[in-house]
This record gives structure tokens, C-alpha cells and sequence, in this order.
């Protein structure tokens, strides 16, 4: 992976995300390492590791933002924006990768909150950016 680069940690998780109900609040796993995920990558530690601080700092300014979709490119459209990440931490034991995020009252997070309303179940797909070998 490149440095410097904002990046999240795995593409299409398979788990889902979950909360209280009624809460826009939902935490899980964001990703597992050793695990291959959706895009048929498996990533290690030393792949992971050095960017899980970079973005629990963020995370914690409260500048870590999602879009409610999967968008084509790496910069986040401020008009699209549904959530924001408010927690990003690593399970050495479980080897995965943890999180919360805030479903904001955007246009897309509300879309996010009627989705969660009828029970749809929310998962995480984060991008990274660097080359894959």
C-alpha cells in the first residue's frame, strides 16, 4: 500500500453491521485479516497494521466519512456522504478489524436510516488504494 494514502482496510466485508434498535449507531467487523473477503483478496498484518492508527486518529476528529454506496472513485463526494466513522480498532486475537459508524441526517444517510428502519442489513465495503501483489 502506498503511504500517506487515505485508505480504509478491506473491500466488501462480509459481515454485517449491527446496533441497538432504533439506533443509527452500528458496529462490527470492517475486515479479517488472513481471510479472503468479496474481491478475493486476502491481506496480512503487515499489509493492515501500519494504517489502523492513521485512521483511529481520524476517526476520532470525526472526519472519517462514508457514502452510502460503493462509488467508483476514492474521494469522498460530500454530497453523498451517510455516515461517519467514529471508531476504527484492531482484534489481535480475532485478527479483525473493528468499527463504529454514525448514520448522519444527510440525503443518503437518511435513505441508510430507512434502510436500517426495514431491516436491511448494512455492510461495510471500504476502498483501498496501492498495488496489490
Amino acid at each position: 500500500m502506498t503511504e500517506g494514502t487515505n485508505l480504509l482496510i478491506l473491500e466488501r466485508s462480509t459481515a454485517s453491521l449491527t446496533g441497538a434498535k432504533g439506533s443509527y449507531i452500528l458496529e462490527g467487523v470492517f475486515g479479517e485479516i488472513g481471510v479472503k473477503n468479496k474481491n478475493n483478496r486476502i491481506y496480512d498484518e503487515k499489509e493492515i497494521l501500519p494504517h489502523i492508527d492513521e485512521l483511529a486518529a481520524k476517526a476520532k476528529q470525526g472526519v472519517l466519512l462514508g457514502e452510502l454506496d460503493h462509488p467508483a472513485k476514492f474521494d469522498i463526494s460530500l454530497k453523498n456522504v451517510s455516515h461517519r466513522i467514529t471508531e476504527v480498532r484492531y482484534d489481535s486475537e480475532k485478527k479483525q478489524v473493528l468499527g463504529k459508524i454514525e448514520v448522519l441526517d444527510t440525503t443518503a444517510g437518511k435513505e441508510a436510516k430507512a434502510l436500517i428502519d426495514a431491516g436491511i442489513p448494512i455492510h461495510i465495503s471500504s476502498r483501498a488504494a496501492g498495488v496489490v501483489e
